[in-house]
């Protein structure tokens, strides 16, 4: 509890501070590491309140949640034709908020496991995102490397590199300092999912963009500066980190210029995992490399059948009898 303590002619007088009492959903959000998952928590937590009683997270009563609640977003999504991973997703979050609910006592205990007893929504869909191809990654190289040397071309090769030569996290990127480089061991150390660090070892190309980007990097000098920064368009570069969104716009710039298929930063961390399954690599290394708790979930990264499928069938002829 907070001290206040106000000035009273000449005596010092403790008065409690008023504080906010985090209602259950609040509390649930606040339990998450991820800056990333706290937010997306927080707009769906403020959709089914919404869609429950017109109401906000912060207005809506909590306490008086039940397994018809679920039930009813759930059906609700289903007709919005919602995937059955986003379903799921949601129905997480209204467990946990009244997991949150019962650990405050604010529940009963029979209400907390009627609420847990609400079954998820079976059913599966295409996996999202793609692998590239060789080709594409070369085109997006070559569409750098032919403008113009800059302070921001450079900076936007080692950029790409980590991302699809290491497989790194956007975010991972975005949380680098200059003092994350162990030049030495050819190793980078990102802060990553579930508020954890992790080293992760460059590729041979990767690691040489990026000597070159730290030749020229402003602040360098600085461990805590970051590694990739914000820049004007004069070129002029300023103290700041880049966040998803401006990586997103860096790629789109150059994926648009090299005339690429659209991607997305986590399809050159599924390209990664994918060559590297190419290779020949045991899933457990890959799983190692990618920085994944559960070997299957690195197993989903891996596009080589999808890739072999439409290779097949683009090779798919019937066989016509020659007529004498």
């Amino acid at each position: 509890m907070a001290i206040l303590f106000i000035m009273d002619k000449e005596n010092l007088t403790p008065q409690t501070a008023p504080r906010h009492r985090m209602n259950a959903a609040e509390r649930y959000i606040a339990s998450l590491t991820a800056k990333s998952g706290k937010i997306t928590t927080r707009s769906k937590l403020n959709n089914i309140a919404h869609l429950l009683a017109q109401k906000t997270l912060e207005t809506f009563d909590w306490t008086s949640l039940s397994p018809d609640d679920l039930e009813y977003i759930k059906n609700l999504l289903v007709e919005k034709e919602y995937t059955p991973n986003t379903i799921n997703n949601y129905l997480a979050i209204m467990r946990g908020t009244a997991k949150q609910a019962w650990l405050n006592e604010q529940i009963s205990h029979e209400q907390y496991l009627l609420i847990q007893s609400v079954k998820n929504i079976r059913g599966k869909r295409i996996s999202a995102g793609r692998a590239l191809e060789v080709s594409e990654i070369h085109r997006f190289y070559d569409e750098v490397t032919t403008k113009e040397p800059s302070l921001m071309h450079t900076r936007d090769m080692a950029l790409f590199a980590l991302l699809v030569e290491c497989g790194m996290r956007r975010a991972e990127v975005a949380s680098l300092s200059c003092g994350s480089i162990f030049w030495e061991e050819g190793a980078i150390k990102a802060q990553t999912k579930g508020n954890k660090e992790r080293l992760i070892f460059l590729s041979e190309t990767s690691m040489s963009l990026l000597r070159q980007f730290f030749k020229i990097h402003p602040f360098k000098q600085h461990p805590d500066a970051p590694l990739f920064f914000r820049m004007r368009k004069n070129d002029t570069p300023v103290n700041t980190r880049l966040n998803d969104r401006s990586i997103n716009k860096i790629l789109d710039r150059h994926r648009i210029a090299a005339g690429l298929k659209r991607f997305t930063p986590h399809d050159l961390r599924r390209t990664f995992a994918t060559y590297l399954f190419d290779m020949g690599i045991d899933a457990k290394q890959v799983q190692d490399a990618m920085g994944h708790e559960n070997v299957a979930t690195t197993v989903k990264y891996d596009r080589r059948k999808e890739r072999r499928t439409r290779e097949m069938m683009q090779n798919f002829r019937y066989k016509t009898s020659n007529s004498s």
